[in-house]
């Protein structure tokens, strides 16, 4: 199978398995390298964060032996992917070219090995729900009342009013999903697709929803969002099919979501 067909037919078990719920996101520990410490991001966030392992750090099958310790017998690892660059088959001295190759490595959460040293939880990158307030005023998009929904061609987002949601989360989980619309318009991120008129059911109507889906929870768990919609993990269902249709899919939206969060964040 091609990486991409690694990495969604993954991610297709976590759904049936029940594991990939955005229900869950407020208690997801962020995943990090138990060498580096570096967090993983975007598709590789999603790929372990909903693992349903217990600890928060994950390492190669050789960084485990470097340590000392050893994988565990029948445990099965998880693909985390990367970019990198590799010289052309026509590149010359003279004009050297380069291309962007889509490539994977495994790793196994540290509950999965043995005689290695346990480490406290890595310090979590969440904000208080104060900050909320103070991102969208610092970008201060026009919001108008009515059905949510972002329209592109005026730059406005349509939200009902806060106390007809269950709750403030909920209020906030639906707004960070037209949020995540707005940061694609022209004269933001400018993603392609954004300023034309989608068909409801098209591909580039469904790419970009799930953009937004996965922009609203990762804004959820880095706000640390604990009350969403029950309808969410049906939601999360109907994905199976345009992700079997398009192996791509998943993990080009993850990348322009994390995009999207870090443009509303940072």
């Amino acid at each position: 199978m091609s990486v991409y067909e690694v990495i969604t037919t993954k991610i297709i078990s976590l759904i049936e398995s029940g594991k990939l719920d955005w229900r869950k996101t407020w208690s997801m520990k962020a995943p990090v390298n138990y060498v580096s410490e570096k967090p993983y991001n975007g598709i590789n966030f999603i790929m372990l964060a909903f693992s349903g392992e217990t600890s928060p750090y994950w390492l190669t099958y050789k960084q485990a032996t470097e340590l000392g310790g050893n994988v565990m017998k029948g445990a099965k690892g998880y693909p985390v992917c990367f970019y990198t660059l590799k010289e052309d088959e026509d590149s010359t001295p003279e004009k050297p070219k380069k291309r962007g190759v889509f490539k994977y490595y495994t790793v196994f959460n540290l509950s999965q090995c043995e005689n290695i040293p346990a480490k406290d939880d890595p310090v979590q990158d969440v904000k208080s729900k104060d900050e909320i307030m103070e991102m969208v005023s610092r970008h201060n998009p026009k919001i108008i009342r009515g059905r949510p929904a972002y329209n592109p061609r005026k730059d406005i987002i349509k939200m009902p009013n806060p106390e007809e949601f269950e709750s403030s989360d909920a209020y906030w989980k639906t707004f960070f999903h037209e949020f995540t619309h707005w940061t694609g318009h022209e004269s933001r991120l400018a993603r392609d697709g954004i300023m034309e008129i989608n068909e409801f059911g098209s591909e580039s109507y469904s790419k970009e929803e799930l953009i937004a889906e996965l922009g609203s929870a990762f804004l959820s768990m880095k706000f640390n969002l604990s009350e969403v919609g029950e309808q969410e993990a049906a939601y999360i269902q109907s994905w199976i099919k345009p992700l079997k249709d398009d192996p791509k899919m998943i993990i080009q939206a993850a990348s322009k979501a994390q995009k999207a969060m870090e443009y509303l964040i940072n």
